[in-house]
């Protein structure tokens, strides 16, 4: 009786055990953010210095989740708020073949009020993850996200002894006002020995008082499965009533092996 009771207790703890882990691998931790804020700043000078008595750019915040063993990239951004008194967040899964966003989560907190009238205290990304947690862990393990403690690369970086640089070239235009927007945008990927190719071309809208004030590539991901980056392309935008302004990140899929043109 005394084994038998032990062996029960034995299979018992192993299935509690084996749950647990099945648990972990099902369940997916909050983000660590990746701070781009000093990036950010040494990216666009021309909005920072002493002679301004209050910040000319307020940057959005950075959380990258994981990826895909077959090219999708999961991440969640933060975006300003610049008058609503609210939080805002993002959660976005992306396909870096063709940039298509498979799923985006859009959190507005202003949205959500009690029989007050009142905001639902729901402000911060933890709070948001606990909140839909069941919709966000379902749509990671959907699209087979692999979550990890990942990290920024420079545009100019060195992969499979092959040297790799992301440039930015932009066209600009002068609005109504005389202020300079940027007309089009063109993101290339050049590796030393094969060649160049453009990753992303965009040509903004013919109403310039809409369109960036400028551009700057910060940097990328890179994947830990496959030859393949996720490209931080961050965009100056107006502020709500003029300075300070705002920036918004814009991923870019890039493969590191085909698509070079010598």
């Amino acid at each position: 009786m005394g084994k038998a009771y032990l062996k029960s207790i034995v299979v018992i703890l192993g299935v509690f055990v084996l749950s647990l882990t099945t648990f972990a691998q099902r369940s997916y931790r909050v983000p660590s953010e990746m701070p781009i804020e000093k990036k950010v700043e040494k990216a666009f000078p021309g909005f920072f210095g002493t002679e301004f008595s209050f910040p000319q750019l307020l940057s959005a915040k950075f959380y990258p989740i994981g990826f895909s063993r077959d090219g999708k990239f999961a991440y969640a951004y933060e975006p300003v708020d610049e008058a609503c008194g609210c939080y805002f967040a993002n959660i976005v899964i992306q396909d870096l073949k063709t940039d298509k966003t498979l799923w985006e989560l859009d959190f507005d907190q202003g949205e959500l009020m009690d029989g007050k009238g009142e905001m639902l205290p729901i402000d911060t990304l933890p709070k948001v993850w606990k909140y839909k947690s069941k919709l966000i862990n379902s749509k990671l393990r959907e699209h087979k996200i692999v979550a990890g403690n990942l990290s920024m690369v420079r545009a100019d970086f060195d992969h499979a002894r092959r040297s790799f640089a992301v440039s930015l070239d932009i066209e600009r235009g002068t609005d109504d006002v005389d202020i300079s927007r940027i007309t089009k945008a063109t993101v290339s990927l050049t590796a030393s020995g094969i060649g160049s190719k453009v990753v992303f071309s965009s040509s903004y809208d013919k109403v310039l008082f809409i369109n960036p004030l400028d551009a700057s590539v910060l940097g990328a991901v890179k994947s830990p499965y496959e030859d393949r980056i996720a490209i931080l392309l961050i965009e100056v935008r107006r502020g709500y009533e003029g300075p300070p302004h705002i920036t918004q990140i814009k991923i870019i899929g890039a493969d590191l092996k085909s698509g070079f043109v010598p």
